[in-house]
């Protein structure tokens, strides 16, 4: 009997998160202030470790945001860079074009200057 009842207590402080209650416990004021200072301790504690995990996240945040910018400014800068190659490219092409179709003019201009003279020695040269 005095087993069932020791059980059925043992559910019930279980059931109210009593833990480990002594008779006249209450009614020590030391005892009380000393669980309250605890209680107090643990839930500083809690906060403060939730506070370094808040600044440990917005540090990260942070730290992945400087990144972010770091890498769309050295993309900006390697499109610069390919963009300017590519007009460098592009000049030379142009320049190339201009010194073929400048010696391409040159060549016409010299083989109209000796048909022009084969002409007139021909034309000399029959009459």
């Amino acid at each position: 009997m005095a087993a069932q009842k020791e059980k059925k207590m043992d559910t019930m402080r279980a059931a109210l998160k009593l833990g480990d209650v002594k008779e006249g416990e209450a009614f020590d004021r030391e005892l009380q202030e000393q669980r309250k200072q605890e209680r107090i301790f643990v839930r500083e504690e809690k906060d403060r470790e939730r506070r370094e995990k808040q600044a440990a996240i917005e540090e990260e945040e942070r730290r992945k945001e400087k990144e972010k910018r770091r890498e769309a400014k050295d993309r900006k800068r390697e499109e610069e860079e390919e963009d300017r190659k590519q007009r460098k490219r592009e000049k030379k092409a142009r320049h190339e074009k201009e010194e073929e179709d400048r010696r391409i003019d040159k060549l016409a201009k010299k083989r109209s200057t000796k048909d022009g003279e084969r002409d007139r020695d021909h034309r000399d040269h029959h009459r």
